[in-house]
């Protein structure tokens, strides 16, 4: 997965910080939309994250929303609740149009503020769905775009009347797919999980054995999009500087297509398993994997790879068959309540196995984990366990 460059902010327990344009209140305000997003359709993407949440404002979160007609009932019942803020009229107007083209009505940001009140002591559905409908109809694309996100989650019956306000939520991602907001594009694509043009497969594994112990990087989905896991990009170079100096430095690294698809993953983590055999028969001493690349390494452990260090950053905690009896030492870094995961509405934190460290930074930058600067300014290495290095 991609995001957005340095966009570091503090968060908010504020409900003030809904209609604050600073970075710390739209971050806020997004991580606020997709934790309730994520508690109405999959609640289990929030499980161990409750200090996070707490740092913005949320002690409890609503139930999750059942079956279609439930969600039906609370849909109607939400717009009832919007009529109680005057605002209904508004919200029903602008959800007939594209994202950020209604302007923005004069009583709108009260409401976001008393709504959020309201949901943050009463946990009521109706009202958090009220406050995402209001929200996502707003003019900063951002915490509009999570809002979505958050209502896009559903699977109607067959010939089951789909309503405009989630009809909208599904189709503006793919608007905000295409915003010039980069952050608001990170959401998207997350909530989507669908395919961009690529270059197609990469390169066949190579069969050069080596006995000397190796370290490899795996990049996450999209990955290669950038070039900073790659021999001569920016992390690439600061792990053989400074981590780990027998990374691999061969332009035939490994790689994979980068593909938002399971079966994409399930094939990557295969091939992962026959490289690192073929190139260094099997093991490896440390393998620093992002987002989905953390993923992929973890099911190669049960084809047989074998890793002496598995850094994991910022990888979604997803069940996935693992040989832990492969696997040494695993440590985890991320920040707090990444966006692009809680949009992708995957789990943020390992409950075994794994160490987990946060670094002091919320919201985003998703790629934080490998940026080079971040490392040096709060001694990763160190922290993680990687001072000793072969050579």
């Amino acid at each position: 997965m991609t995001s957005p460059g340095d966009k570091a902010a503090e968060p908010r327990g504020d409900a003030d910080a809904s209609v604050d344009a600073s970075p710390s209140g739209v971050y806020t305000t997004a991580a606020r939309a997709l934790s309730v997003g994520a508690a109405l359709s999959r609640p289990s993407t929030l499980n161990g994250l409750e200090p996070d949440l707490a740092s913005i404002g949320i002690q409890r979160l609503p139930q999750r929303w059942g079956s279609w007609e439930d969600r039906l009932r609370i849909l109607d019942d939400s717009e009832e609740v919007l009529q109680r803020y005057g605002i209904r009229d508004h919200v029903l107007y602008a959800e007939e149009l594209p994202p950020g083209s209604a302007g923005e009505h004069p009583r709108a940001l009260s409401a976001r503020v008393d709504l959020w009140r309201d949901l943050a002591e009463a946990r009521s559905q109706p009202v958090s769905v009220a406050w995402l409908r209001l929200l996502a109809t707003g003019q900063e694309p951002v915490s509009a775009v999570a809002a979505c996100a958050a209502l896009s989650h559903w699977r109607p019956k067959a010939d089951t009347r789909i309503p405009l306000a989630l009809k909208r939520g599904r189709d503006s991602l793919r608007w905000y797919a295409e915003s010039s907001s980069p952050e608001a594009r990170a959401i998207a694509a997350a909530a989507i999980g669908s395919d961009p043009p690529g270059p197609g497969n990469q390169p066949e594994a190579v069969t050069a054995y080596q006995e000397d112990p190796i370290s490899i990087i795996v990049d996450g989905t999209f990955g290669w999009e950038g070039k900073w896991w790659y021999p001569g990009g920016d992390f690439h170079t600061y792990v053989t500087q400074e981590v780990r100096p027998n990374l691999f430095q061969g332009r035939n690294a490994f790689s994979w297509s980068g593909f938002y698809r399971k079966r994409d993953r399930e094939t990557a983590a295969e091939r992962l398993a026959g490289w690192v055999e073929d190139t260094n028969a099997g093991s490896l001493d440390a393998l620093f994997a992002h987002s989905y690349g953390g993923v992929i390494a973890l099911r190669a452990t049960s084809y047989g790879l074998r890793i002496a260090n598995l850094v994991l950053l910022s990888v979604p905690a997803e069940h996935v068959r693992t040989e832990w009896r492969n696997i040494e030492r695993a440590a985890s870094l991320r920040i707090h309540l990444d966006l692009v995961l809680l949009a992708a509405r995957r789990p943020q934190l390992f409950t075994e196995n794994v160490e987990e460290h946060y670094l002091p930074r919320w919201f985003w930058s998703h790629g934080d984990s490998h940026n080079p600067s971040v490392w040096k300014d709060h001694g990763c290495s160190a922290a993680l366990g990687l001072t000793s290095a072969p050579g």
